[in-house]
This record gives C-alpha cells, structure tokens and sequence, in this order.
C-alpha cells in the first residue's frame, strides 16, 4: 500500500485528489491510503487509514478501515517493568487486536510501534528514549512481542512465551496473575518448590486459552492465578 497524504495532516482535497492519482499511476498494483487522526477526514484512497490510541477503538466508517497506529505513548513500557505493567501492556494489544478480528470491516491494525527509539529531551521518560515498542532500544522483546508471536499456526512454529517474571516482583498487591501468551490448546504448570534437580515437579493446574475474555482471537492468551502457588519461588514448567 502507498501512503498518499502527510502524516495526519488536515484534509486537502485538490492536493491529495493528485497524489492519489499519481501513485495509482506509478504503481497499478498497490492500493492506496493516507494516515489521518480524525474519524471526519474525506476519503479519497482506496482504504482509509487513520491512527486510533483509544480503546476501545472507534467502529470502522468504511468497508475497507486499517487501524495505522495504536498504543505507544498511551502505554509505554520497559523491559524491567514490574509484572503488573509486563501483563497490562501485553493485554492491550490482545484487546484491540480481538477488536479488530471481531468485524471484517476492519482491514487490520499496526500497532505503534516495533522498537523503543531516541528523542528529544522534552519528550518520552527523560531520558530522551521513548518507551513505546513491543521491543527495547537493542531489539530485545518486552512481553507484548511474545503476543504478536503466538498469534501464528502452530503448524510454522509452537508458541509459548510468558508475560511475566517469575519472581515476587513488584505489583502494588503482589504477584497475583501470570499470562501465558501460546497457539497451544492447553497448557499444564508444574513447579518444583526446591528449585533442585533432586526436587519433584508438582502439577499445578492445567489451564485453557481464555476465549470468554477474547473471543475473536484465534490464539487467545492463558491466564493462571498464582496466590496459590508461590510458596519457595521455585522452578516453574509449563507444557
């Protein structure tokens, strides 16, 4: 697809009449959009494309809507997070992208955006990076990449990444919940309290993915209430 408008620039009707007709003549193979922040903007392209941080996200206002941006700077992360904050930011993208599967209207969603990157220094967390990928400033994946990963057929590759540190960590009410992020059918945890090779593995709970919560993902995440288990911070399995 050829963007054909300035990043979420006002509406111009002459000019972005032009430029997109001059990309479908340059280029006869590849549709057209223009990324706008405003539901109202006039639809000239072949697929409207608008940026949307809300949630939930606006319903689509024409049979083609691609989501061009969402989450970012209303949630940024970092990869030494607490797990209260690890879980949040994985569960946001598992939510608008159920929202996006739940009407074919929608034409998808990209989410902003892949890797943390440099600013300025009136901007971001101070420190002159902004925190906003689902990967860090060295491409090391935060917990919300093992969503985007786990939403592929098991039969390319079985997924199962955790959306948590398995550790007491520092939630403002302790560790309370660990989500599971997998294409697998079920999952089943054991733990070993020892934590030595000598120790037994225990069986903890078999769980499903969580399909009340997100009923249009193909690959909802599994969730495990862990009050119960934390004694001794054991090794944790999971198959």
């Amino acid at each position: 697809m050829w963007g054909v408008r300035i990043n979420e620039s006002k509406d111009d009707h002459d000019f972005y009449t032009r430029t997109n007709a001059l990309a479908h003549a340059l280029d006869t193979t590849r549709s057209t959009g223009g990324i706008r922040n405003f539901p109202a903007s006039e639809f000239l392209e072949d697929v409207f494309t608008v940026n949307d941080f809300g949630f939930p996200l606006r319903p689509p206002n024409h049979p083609a809507y691609l989501n061009t941006e969402f989450m970012g700077h209303t949630f940024p992360t970092n990869t030494t997070d607490n797990n209260e904050r690890q879980r949040e930011h994985t569960l946001r993208y598992a939510r608008i992208y159920d929202q996006l599967a739940s009407d074919p209207q929608y034409a998808g969603g990209i989410g902003w955006c892949a890797f943390d990157y440099n600013t300025h220094s009136n901007f971001g967390s101070g420190d002159r990076i902004c925190y906003h990928g689902v990967m860090d400033i060295f491409r090391e994946p935060k917990a919300a990449a093992g969503f985007y990963r786990s939403q592929c057929d098991p039969e390319e590759e079985v997924v199962l990444e955790p959306a948590f540190h398995w550790s007491r960590g520092y939630e403002s009410v302790g560790f309370t919940q660990a989500v599971f992020c997998s294409n697998c059918d079920r999952l089943k945890i054991f733990a070993r309290a020892g934590g030595t090779e000598s120790s037994r593995w225990l069986p903890l709970a078999e769980i499903n993915p969580n399909r009340t919560e997100f009923p249009h993902l193909k690959y909802p995440p599994f969730f495990l209430d862990v009050t119960h288990y934390r004694a001794g911070w054991g090794d944790l399995r999971i198959h």
